[in-house]
């Protein structure tokens, strides 16, 4: 796969059906691929919640996304993770931008961030500067790995920053995944794509079923998506039990999820009709 010729990234974005459905394996393995290739790419998100397990590799590189910085080989910038949310309740956190403390936000599930209370002056602040940081980005690089946040479907489309907001900025290519092992994903892929809206489910282009193995029960679930979605499925990205959570992104197995994604992903299918129009700044 060759860079495009223009400065204009080609975006990927990675919608999950919920926390924990593997969208960062998906990207992290994409992110390599495209790196081992010698493509310039990087990642972006622009709402991270950290939670406790998480600060301290994110600490270490000053950046939300440790893991998608290693596995694209690419320098920290602020702009890759613009909003940080730190995790200090059940449901609430603290926001900061751009590393400055704005306010503490409510957290209503797993990995999803409400704005919706905050002085509109703030919010309307941080949903410029994650969509300035998203047009640089994609101004200055040759593709963009763009990750989803939590549920896409959770919050009126209007308000998920995270989600909607940055894919109707940036007209990405866009992937569904869901993870196998909990049980649902079929259910939970078909009712994501159905609920999104409709501007937003002409850029997806199918889905992939994440941390599995083969099985009829996996041919049935893919079987069953594709059917009543229309979808087709991409690829799976298989597991791999031996490794414990700490594990899962060091720099030798983000070459095995990279590996795993060349080999069982239609990466070519997900990407042949991915462009943008950046808009200019102003």
């Amino acid at each position: 796969m060759s860079s495009p010729s223009g400065p204009n990234a080609r975006p990927t974005m990675v919608l999950g059906t919920g926390a924990y459905s593997s969208k960062t394996l998906f990207s992290v393995a994409l992110l390599r691929h495209l790196s081992d290739l010698g493509v310039d790419a990087v990642p972006y998100k622009a709402v991270t919640v950290l939670r406790d397990r998480d600060l301290g590799q994110s600490s270490i590189v000053n950046s939300g996304l440790p893991y998608h910085l290693r596995a694209a080989r690419a320098a920290a910038d602020p702009r890759h993770s613009p909003v940080v949310v730190r995790q200090c309740g059940l449901r609430r956190g603290d926001l900061y931008l751009h590393d400055e403390f704005l306010a503490e936000v409510a957290i209503p599930c797993k990995d999803c961030v409400d704005l919706r209370s905050l002085d509109p002056r703030v919010r309307d602040g941080i949903v410029g500067a994650a969509q300035a940081a998203v047009d640089h980005l994609a101004r200055t690089h040759h593709h963009l790995v763009v990750e989803g946040a939590g549920s896409a479907v959770l919050l009126p489309p209007e308000a998920d920053l995270a989600n909607i907001v940055i894919a109707r900025r940036i007209r990405p290519a866009i992937v569904l995944v869901s993870e196998f092992s909990g049980g649902g994903a079929a259910a939970a892929l078909i009712g994501t794509y159905t609920c999104l809206p409709s501007d937003i489910q002409a850029l997806v282009r199918g889905y992939v079923v994440a941390n599995t193995t083969d099985s009829a029960a996996l041919q049935r679930s893919i079987d069953m998506v594709t059917r009543v979605s229309g979808l087709p499925c991409l690829g799976t990205l298989p597991t791999n039990d031996g490794l414990g959570y700490d594990e899962l992104y060091t720099d030798a197995a983000i070459e095995g999820w990279a590996a795993r994604l060349k080999h069982h992903v239609d990466v070519e299918a997900l990407q042949e009709s991915s462009s943008t129009e950046v808009p200019s700044a102003g």
